[in-house]
């Protein structure tokens, strides 16, 4: 009890000193917040710490485990409990973490053992490019301020002969905060040089979701020389001594440390860089872009970069909170993925390179298609990237972490669904008939569902592709269903671009192929009143039955993180095809609606992020305006987001549902709902404007009651890119009441 107050105590006082900081706030990253996200008590698993757009490094405070919770934060970090030092590498906003190396512990004293050197902290000041925190324990601050593949720290020590820093090159989420990933570490050394004032380490391990060992490399740098320096080994200290390895004791912690004589707040500096490929490379980066020791130079160009970045959309509202919520949600959008270009470990190539895919399954929806709306430069280089990795690896899988790629996927073959949005969208500088290759080669060699791992005794993994296209799905085993059913849509988006190159032979096969779901339609299958419902299938064609509310969770049924009531709905390419199943758009729309006001499907998971949309296509865009704007108010606030926000998928989720279009991922398709904004402007590729405004605006305020695209009169609930590619102007009158428009 006594540690829930005290978390209870300090959320409030982040998010009280966080409203403080941001009431006079003027341009976009003033309002960002990185705390949104880590205070929550919904697992999003945000980072706290700050990062520049896409790039490499993301230095965060690390907390102590709670010790009667294995599960820990899969970001490394926890509100509630004392800060044990700084990690350099972090994923925000997962559901199975990584990362978290090269722990820096600034101190009073020395103390080098685990759970030795943690410490209070207050004050927190947590900025898309900077963070601060009083270690209360050592009374000293932290700061920190990140750019590419590098970042500078700023320590501010009292008056002391025992000034020292403690650096930890074993440390790891997965090892030792979120225990439950486990892992092994294959190589682990430390080294420290007091000529140069530097320390290095290098750790290879295999833990969190990446596919196998990686191999990462630190470069630190101090401003100061030493007093005194040395390596240590779990608890024992050796002074003057410059080399240390770990050895093969289970989770062995080694590292350096190094002491200095100060004055009263004295600034002591450090700078550091991180790489995949080795020391040198690592030491490029800290003397590229880390010339010399002005820590506010660095921390003034994060936030003009920041503020460039988040000027690509701007919102009209009197709400500081509203504006916290959007442009925290838009911080954590860009930073989807990792732009590794100059620090590719696996191929030689002038092509980007993009790390941190975690993982298409959760961003295809929304993040990505955010990022082609406002980050256009980005979106072209994951494709090329995309591309390159096919040329190299000769397949692409749904994520690829630290370089590596995850061979399970959650879902379908996913990197299909971007890639042809970005064909469909026109997005310059993409060769279609490159991107073909990869979609071509995805819908004849793969489809394959989980690998034999996940498999029971009496199934046949291996026949899963031949089954899938000779039967229409893939009979019962773990995901068969969800797998089936995203298949599905792989092959309509594979069908869309044979379509747009006239491969009229393949978008025949392909497209026949993408209305294979209906075989998984058990239409003698009943819950809560209604029959027909989406279930798996065995290999003989019967139907297994399964309980329509039972929520298949993560890799262990037919159903992944959904039940049957969700994937009955959610086949975006096949909307004509699922009324007629369930009796007319009328009955769809009485079923839909029950089923939500019952709470029979989970609006907050990605099987369930264009449902909401759905009603649109059967006539009746009210109840997808009431719905969103249901999602927003009930599930996103100025803590967080509903569950983990997976890469920016749930912040992107809300800024198009509050800006009030939503993309039909995989399409060139956009749906409307009322807005929360009286004016929002969106800086499309090309710096084109696009401007969005709305009347009548107001809390309760939820229904479109006349709407005009580029000066035209618009009664349909939906546009096409081509319409706002060029920018352009949507202007919406809301209604407090339903009205009639857009249903014909």
């Amino acid at each position: 009890m006594k540690i829930k107050n005290y978390g209870l105590k300090i959320i409030l006082l982040i998010v009280f000193f966080a409203r403080t900081l941001i009431v006079s706030a003027t341009d976009p990253v003033d309002f960002v917040n990185t705390s949104i996200g880590v205070i929550d008590n919904r697992t999003n698993n945000c980072v706290i710490g700050p990062m520049m757009p896409c790039r490499s490094i993301n230095p965060s405070p690390q907390t102590l485990r709670d010790p009667k919770d294995r599960y820990g934060g899969h970001d490394g970090y926890d509100p509630r409990f004392p800060v044990i030092g700084f990690g350099q590498l972090h994923v925000s906003g997962t559901g199975w973490g990584s990362y978290g190396h090269f722990l820096i512990s600034p101190q009073v004293g020395l103390n080098v053992g685990k759970g030795t050197h943690d410490s209070p902290k207050s004050g927190e000041i947590t900025k898309a490019y900077y963070y601060k925190t009083n270690l209360d324990r050592y009374n000293l601050i932290a700061e920190v301020s990140p750019r590419h593949y590098s970042a500078m720290y700023r320590y501010s020590f009292p008056a002391t002969d025992s000034a020292t820093i403690v650096f930890d090159a074993s440390q790891s989420i997965g090892l030792d905060i979120a225990t439950q990933m486990g892992g092994t570490i294959y190589e682990n050394i430390a080294s420290i040089d007091a000529e140069k004032r530097q320390f290095r380490g290098k750790i290879k391990i295999r833990s969190g979701w990446p596919e196998g060992a990686y191999t990462v490399y630190f470069v630190g740098e101090c401003s100061k020389p030493f007093t005194e320096w040395g390596v240590w080994k779990e608890n024992t200290i050796y002074k003057q001594t410059t080399t240390i390895a770990r050895d093969e004791s289970k989770n062995q912690h080694i590292g350096t440390f190094c002491r200095f004589k100060t004055t009263q707040n004295e600034p002591v500096l450090m700078k550091v860089a991180i790489s995949f490929c080795s020391y040198e490379k690592a030491e490029s980066f800290l003397r590229q872009e880390l010339p010399d020791w002005n820590f506010d130079k660095v921390v003034a160009q994060g936030k003009a970069e920041w503020n460039e970045k988040l000027k690509a959309i701007q919102i009209e509202s009197k709400s500081v909170d509203e504006k916290t919520i959007f442009y925290s949600a838009m911080y954590r959008v860009l930073t989807l993925a990792r732009d590794r270009s100059k620090d590719n470990p696996n191929w030689l190539s002038n092509q980007p390179y993009w790390d941190d895919n975690y993982a298409f399954w959760d961003t295809w929806r929304t993040a990505f298609p955010m990022m082609l709306l406002i980050d256009n430069k980005a979106l072209l280089d994951n494709v090329l990237a995309l591309l390159d990795r096919f040329k190299h690896n000769g397949f692409v899988r749904d994520g690829f972490i630290a370089g590596r790629d995850k061979m399970e996927e959650q879902g379908g073959n996913d990197v299909d669904n971007i890639l042809t949005e970005a064909v469909l969208k026109n997005v310059q500088g993409i060769d279609a008939n490159e991107v073909y290759k990869l979609l071509k080669y995805n819908a004849d060699n793969e489809r394959n569902g989980l690998p034999d791992k996940f498999w029971k005794a009496d199934t046949l993994s291996k026949m899963n592709n031949k089954r899938y296209k000779e039967l229409g799905w893939i009979p019962q085993c773990v995901m068969s269903s969800s797998n089936t059913i995203e298949y599905a849509y792989n092959d309509f988006c594979v069908a869309q671009v044979a379509s747009k190159l006239c491969k009229n032979e393949d978008y025949n096969n392909y497209l026949k192929r993408s209305m294979g779901w209906v075989n998984l339609w058990n239409d003698t299958l009943t819950s809560k009143g209604f029959t027909g419902f989406m279930d798996a299938r065995r290999s003989d064609g019967k139907f297994a039955g399964i309980y329509p509310q039972k929520n298949g969770g993560s890799w262990k049924t037919p159903f992944y993180e959904g039940d049957t009531w969700t994937y009955s709905f959610g086949i975006p390419h096949g909307y004509q095809k699922l009324f007629e199943l369930m009796g007319g758009k009328e009955n769809y729309v009485k079923r839909l609606d029950f089923a939500f006001r019952n709470h029979l499907i989970d609006l907050t998971n990605e099987p369930a992020f264009l449902i909401t949309r759905s009603f649109s296509e059967a006539g009746r865009p009210d109840l997808t305006s009431y719905w969103t704007h249901y999602v927003m108010n009930k599930y996103y606030d100025i803590t967080g987001y509903p569950g983990n926000d997976d890469t920016g998928a749930m912040s992107s989720w809300y800024m198009f549902s509050a800006i009030g279009i939503f993309p039909k991922a995989g399409t060139d398709i956009y749906y409307l709902n009322a807005p929360k904004y009286a004016k929002t402007v969106l800086t499309l590729a090309g710096s084109k404007k696009l401007t969005i405004l709305a009347k009548n605006i107001g809390e309760s305020v939820v229904y479109i009651q006349s709407c005009k695209i580029n000066g035209k009169e618009w009664t349909k609930p939906t546009f096409q890119h081509s319409d706002i590619c060029n920018g352009g102007k949507i202007e919406m009158v809301l209604s407090k009441l339903p009205t009639e428009w857009g249903k014909e």
